[in-house]
């Protein structure tokens, strides 16, 4: 191999901070703090928690760590709120993340949540995500 001959190997699809994450649960077992990986000197330090997390969630995918995948979805969806949620279910569509899918469509069917979300998302999904849009219509019918 390559590597064996390199004194480092270059990761190109990933954040520096979502690397540490990730090496973070691969040593410990358990999901770093957003406090835990931002540092000072870290060009990432404005970098919501919840994009993190999708990051983390995407860095499990691609290497097939399931305790880790868990575990964020977990924490994105305990960030499941009226702002996030449409992004989230947008992310969770794209990359096949079934949990977290059904977590937004179970929020976004809430009758206290419909209204809201729709006021002000309505409009980016019908335009840009037709499939979601229709999945979300079956959950809301079934749900009332």
């Amino acid at each position: 191999m390559v590597e064996t001959d390199c004194k480092y190997i270059k990761i190109d699809d990933m954040k520096p901070l979502v690397f540490r994450g990730m090496l973070h649960f691969i040593y410990t077992d358990s999901l770093p703090g957003i406090e835990d990986l931002v540092s000072e000197e870290t060009s990432d330090n404005n970098m919501s928690s919840n994009i993190l997390y999708q990051d983390l969630l995407v860095a499990a995918n691609r290497y097939e760590l399931e305790g880790f995948k868990t575990l964020c979805e977990e924490r994105l969806r305990r960030t499941i709120s009226v702002d996030t949620v449409v992004s989230l279910l947008i992310v969770a569509g794209q990359h096949n993340w079934d949990y977290l899918k059904e977590e937004c469509f179970e929020f976004i069917a809430d009758r206290n949540n419909f209204e809201v979300v729709f006021r002000s998302e309505f409009d980016h999904l019908i335009r840009s995500y037709p499939s979601l849009m229709g999945e979300l219509r079956q959950k809301v019918l079934s749900a009332n």
